[in-house]
C-alpha cells in the first residue's frame, strides 16, 4: 500500500518535467502561412523573448534575449514570452509571410493572431496586441 502513493508522486514529478516551462505569462506560436518552412527573425524591444541556448545535444539552457537582442529561426516555432516591460517584434525573411498567435502560457484560451511579414506583439492596457504592417 505504501508504494501505491510513491510511484503516483513519481509520476507526477516526470510530467511536471516534461511540460512546458509556465513561468512566464505569454506563449507566441509562430507558423508560415505557404505551407513550407519560413526564416524569420524576432526582435526585443524591451519584452523578454525566452529562447534555449546551448549546443544541440546538451541539456538546453534557457535565457532572455535583452532589449535589442534579435534571434533568426525558421518557422514552426514557439516562444514563451513577457511583453509587461515592452514589445517583440517578429519579421518574416523575404516577401514571405508569417503568422503570429499569441496567448496566456501554455496555450491559453486568450489567443490573439495576425498575419504578415512585420508583426509587432505588445500590451494595452494587459490586453495582447498584435500590430501587423
Amino acid at each position: 500500500m505504501l508504494r501505491f502513493p510513491t510511484m503516483i508522486l513519481a509520476l507526477s514529478m516526470t510530467a511536471a518535467a516534461n511540460s512546458p516551462p509556465v513561468a512566464w505569462p505569454l506563449r507566441a506560436v509562430i507558423s508560415d502561412v505557404s505551407g513550407r518552412p519560413v526564416a524569420f527573425r524576432a526582435l526585443t524591444l524591451g519584452g523578454e523573448l525566452i529562447v534555449r541556448d546551448g549546443p544541440p545535444n546538451a541539456i538546453p539552457r534557457i535565457r532572455s534575449l535583452d532589449r535589442a537582442d534579435t534571434i533568426s529561426a525558421t518557422t514552426p516555432a514557439e516562444y514563451p514570452l513577457d511583453l509587461t516591460r515592452g514589445a517583440v517584434v517578429f519579421l518574416a525573411g523575404g516577401r514571405d509571410s508569417i503568422a503570429v498567435s499569441v496567448g496566456r502560457n501554455p496555450y491559453g484560451s486568450t489567443a490573439v493572431a495576425a498575419r504578415g511579414h512585420r508583426l509587432e506583439v505588445h500590451l494595452v492596457r494587459g490586453a495582447i496586441k498584435i500590430d501587423a504592417k
